[in-house]
C-alpha cells in the first residue's frame, strides 16, 4: 500500500451511560481527550476544540509551521483498544485546574 510512517495509539472506548445528550457529549469529550489529543494534531492539524475550550492557556498552541508539519505526517493509523468504559455528564461544573485539585 506504500505507507512508510504510521502511528498506533491506545484509546479505550467511552460509551454514554444513558441516552441523554449530556452523557453522549461526555462520552465524546472523553474520546477527544484520550484519542483526539494525539490523533487530531496529526490528521487535522490541531488539538480537539473541546480540549482547547477546557484547558485554555494550559494547552500549548501549535504555530502555523508546526500545524503544517504535523498534518498528514502519518501514512496510516493503528488503534489499540483494550477495554471500554461508560461516561456520564458531570453533576457540577468544571473548576480548578484538574481532578487532583
Amino acid at each position: 500500500q506504500g505507507g512508510k510512517v504510521g502511528i498506533s495509539l491506545n484509546a479505550d472506548w467511552r460509551q454514554a451511560d444513558t441516552e441523554s445528550e449530556e452523557d453522549k457529549l461526555a462520552a465524546s469529550r472523553a474520546m477527544e481527550f484520550s484519542l483526539g489529543w494525539f490523533a487530531e494534531p496529526i490528521y487535522l492539524g490541531d488539538y480537539p476544540k473541546c480540549m482547547k475550550e477546557v484547558c485554555k492557556d494550559r494547552l500549548p498552541e501549535f504555530s502555523e509551521l508546526e500545524k503544517q508539519m504535523l498534518m498528514g505526517s502519518s501514512d496510516f493509523f493503528g488503534l489499540n483498544s483494550y477495554s471500554g468504559n461508560f461516561a456520564k455528564a458531570p453533576k457540577q461544573p468544571f473548576q480548578g485546574i484538574g481532578y487532583w485539585e
